[in-house]
């Protein structure tokens, strides 16, 4: 029996309940203009210090910078700390969000958000994994490492999208599921597994959207639906690069040549029928620097998605989302 004073109601309201909460009320607001620079951004980084270039050079200087990112490049970007997240899209495109807690089972996951909200006036459930920006935010969020209940949380929410016939839409942003040993205890494995096979056959629409890192299982508990998109930018693996690099050669300095041979970007992607479209990260071509280009794109392409998707019989939606799934293991 819990202990009442341990376990009380006020429980839902705990951060990083209250910073969900607050963030869902108000505009989202893009970091200050990054200090810190990405490798590649060097040329960016001898033009800001000089002081002395046009804005308009420099918007040249960022969409010449990001067009001709290798795939290792592109999983730094999609890491990038002032990278839209979860919440922020919720704020920019939905309306009326009211979030969701607790498993009803063992506890709150401060990596996962779900919300019932309304997107161009129609209902939907969002859900999605939130990283945080600072280090205190991100040890608060597990650094977007969604533990078992966060998934069961994901699962009372599609089960609630499919009672009242309300699309689906997920927002993927994960280095991974939580690796702790409660993790294990209260059955990560199953609890994904269990995702993965309701999404599969959910009689209402479902997309998926990537909008930073969707690896390995900690991905898939929320990305199984009719139609994949990725930011360009985003990745999609089953490992990190390091990981894979560390295992295949004793090696994480292997990183930027095994992101090539791993193929996780989206374009890559796309050639092989994994996903099934790629959103353009506003007119830099860089979501942590255009939010609101960003947040325009992903908001246009999930109008035409989810019109296409609720022109098809649920019956129908259902067996062509099985038949996707069924593929993959032929390619």
């Amino acid at each position: 029996m819990p202990n009442p004073d341990k376990h009380s109601w006020h429980i839902r309201f705990n951060l990083p309940q209250k910073a969900i909460l607050s963030m869902l009320n108000h505009p989202p607001q893009r970091p200050p203009m990054l200090t810190d620079y990405l490798d590649f951004e060097q040329p960016l980084e001898t033009f800001d210090a000089l002081k002395t270039g046009s804005a308009t050079n420099r918007e040249k200087l960022l969409k010449t910078i990001y067009k001709t990112l290798t795939p290792y490049q592109q999983m730094m970007v999609a890491r990038h700390r002032d990278r839209p997240q979860t919440l922020d899209y919720i704020q920019a495109l939905f309306s009326t969000p009211i979030s969701l807690s607790g498993d009803r089972v063992s506890g709150r996951c401060p990596a996962t958000v779900a919300v019932l909200a309304k997107f161009q006036q129609q209902p939907v459930i969002v859900v999605g994994h939130q990283k945080g920006r600072c280090t205190q935010d991100r040890i608060r969020h597990q650094y977007g490492m969604p533990n078992p209940c966060g998934y069961r949380l994901a699962l009372r929410a599609f089960k609630l999208a499919e009672k009242y016939q309300i699309p689906i839409i997920t927002l993927i942003d994960t280095p991974g599921a939580y690796p702790g040993i409660n993790a294990e205890i209260q059955n990560q494995s199953s609890a994904i597994s269990e995702n993965i096979m309701y999404l599969s056959t959910v009689k209402t629409p479902v997309i998926n959207v990537i909008i930073g890192e969707g690896m390995s299982g900690g991905a898939l508990g929320i990305g199984v639906g009719d139609q994949m998109l990725m930011l360009e930018n985003s990745v999609f693996s089953v490992i990190s690069p390091e990981g894979c690099a560390a295992i295949l050669w004793n090696d994480a300095r292997m990183k930027e040549q095994t992101a090539q041979l791993m193929q996780i970007n989206p374009q890559s992607l796309l050639q092989h029928g994994l996903i099934d479209q790629i959103i353009p990260e506003g007119k830099y071509h860089a979501a942590h620097v255009d939010w609101e280009g960003t947040f325009d794109k992903v908001g246009q392409y999930l109008i035409t998605t989810l019109h296409a998707l609720q022109k098809q019989d649920l019956n129908h939606l259902v067996a062509l989302r099985e038949k996707k799934l069924f593929k993959y293991g032929s390619l």
